[in-house]
């Protein structure tokens, strides 16, 4: 299925475009006890915000963090943590098509390294879960329009796999498949506003 049809141009990925999706679609403070990324390594549910998880803030503040903690993080602060733990491993600012960042971007954050895994599938590298030279490359020469496309039909594969081997993430499955269909549109969006 072709997930949007306008021409792309070739623009370095960019990663105010990138937050400004993946903010829009974390939302705020939530908690939610069936989502292990709720708790911290004390196994308190502390929840998330801005999509931050608990065991990423806790990385980054050194220490085990609270509920409160989760709650004050800021946007600005939510940013830098987005930048250094998901923009810079996929070398966003090396990726010459802003809709392949934008993409391996937002399921990063939201996947971990299988969003790396499966964007070395589609431009056909070894598959290690690092964004290195090699992996750099062939994203960059890859065309954006179908590495999207293929990109975006291998996430809704694996998250309707995910969920069939852990049912418990069933709940999650059509906001997962929504945000899909939402990232498709602001990649064409996007793009028609770069053309016009």
């Amino acid at each position: 299925m072709e997930m949007f049809r306008q021409k792309i141009k070739k623009v370095m990925a960019n990663f105010n475009n990138a937050i400004r999706f993946v903010l829009a679609k974390e939302g705020g403070y939530q908690s939610h006890p069936n989502d292990r990324g709720n708790y911290n390594s004390q196994n308190e549910l502390i929840g998330t915000n801005m999509g931050i998880s608990a065991p990423v803030l806790e990385r980054h503040l050194g220490r085990v963090p609270t509920e409160q903690d989760m709650k004050a993080l800021t946007q600005a602060t939510a940013k830098e943590i987005y930048r250094r733990n998901f923009w810079n491993p996929i070398q966003g600012d090396k990726l010459v098509h802003d809709s392949t960042a934008i993409a391996i971007f937002d399921w990063f954050v939201n996947a971990g390294r299988p969003a790396i895994i499966k964007a070395q599938e589609v431009v056909n590298v070894g598959t290690d879960g690092v964004v290195g030279r090699i992996t750099l490359k062939a994203l960059n020469e890859y065309d954006p329009k179908k590495f999207f496309n293929e990109y975006q039909e291998k996430r809704v594969e694996w998250y309707k796999r995910l969920t069939d081997r852990r049912p418990s993430l069933r709940v999650f499955l059509n906001g997962w498949l929504s945000r899909i269909s939402s990232l498709t549109n602001f990649i064409t969006k996007k793009d028609e506003n770069v053309k016009s």
